[in-house]
């Protein structure tokens, strides 16, 4: 069992470290996801990179990342073939 004063942040803030495993994500994909300017986040002297836990958990709860059910998948697809149909008519 991991020790938990691994995970128990010192302040608002996570190192890169401690970000991915409050996350469940690989340090790879964190660090893509910067890249890309996905998810927030703070460079102390342009080397250390930290994140606001507050960021974090809005990054979670935000709605782009939210999986879609087969319902959903279904009406956007409906959607965008009728489209097409429509456009290919003009």
């Amino acid at each position: 069992m991991e020790d938990q004063r691994e995970l128990k942040p010192k302040a608002p803030f996570l190192t890169m470290d401690e970000a991915s495993k409050y996350l469940g994500l690989s340090k790879a994909t964190l660090y893509g996801y910067t890249h890309k300017k996905l998810i927030p986040y703070y460079k102390v002297q342009n080397r250390k990179i930290y994140f606001r836990i507050d960021d974090l958990n809005n990054f979670v709860m935000n709605n782009q990342n939210k999986c879609k059910s087969q319902y959903e998948i279904k009406q956007e697809a409906d959607q965008d073939y009728l489209g097409k149909r429509q456009a290919g008519r003009k």
